[in-house]
């Protein structure tokens, strides 16, 4: 866990029991919604020690980042042009390769940079994508995922 410094020297807040080392026995096992009230001592924006506190009253809930496990950044927002109507299977993969017919690099870059702005605004602080890697929309859709990652490195 880090928190940019400068900052304050110690946070008061309610934590996941499941977050924190389970050899830390002076912790109890946490609420019925598996939380527990937490003072963590910082230093040098690190954290150093994590001490129990006796009620969660009045404590802000903290959690991991989100994260988003599969994600095809390659296709996002491609919906409006190439939507699969019926919802199956073989219009989806018939949809799928139309797109990848017609996919620029310019596409992939704006529609993946929408992606990832509005992912960085709702919180999620890193995402699993799958690239196609194969056809005509391979060497765009990695250029610009590449460029993407360069541009977005730290934030998500």
């Amino acid at each position: 866990m880090r928190v940019e410094a400068p900052g304050p020297s110690s946070l008061q807040l309610q934590l996941p029991r499941l977050l924190l080392d389970p050899c830390q026995r002076d912790l109890p096992c946490g609420d019925a919604d598996g939380l527990v009230p937490v003072q963590l001592e910082l230093e040098a924006g690190r954290v150093a020690a994590i001490r129990p506190l006796a009620s969660p009253k009045g404590l802000p809930l903290a959690l991991t980042p989100l994260v988003e496990a599969h994600a095809h950044l390659d296709k996002a927002f491609s919906w409006e042009q190439h939507p699969n109507r019926s919802g199956q299977m073989a219009e989806a993969l018939s949809v799928n390769l139309r797109e990848g017919e017609q996919r620029t690099l310019e596409q992939v870059r704006q529609r993946a940079g929408r992606a990832l702005d509005q992912a960085w605004r709702y919180g999620l602080r890193a995402i699993r994508s799958h690239i196609d890697s194969g056809g005509p929309a391979a060497a765009p859709s990695w250029e610009a995922l590449l460029s993407l990652q360069q541009q977005w490195r730290g934030r998500v």
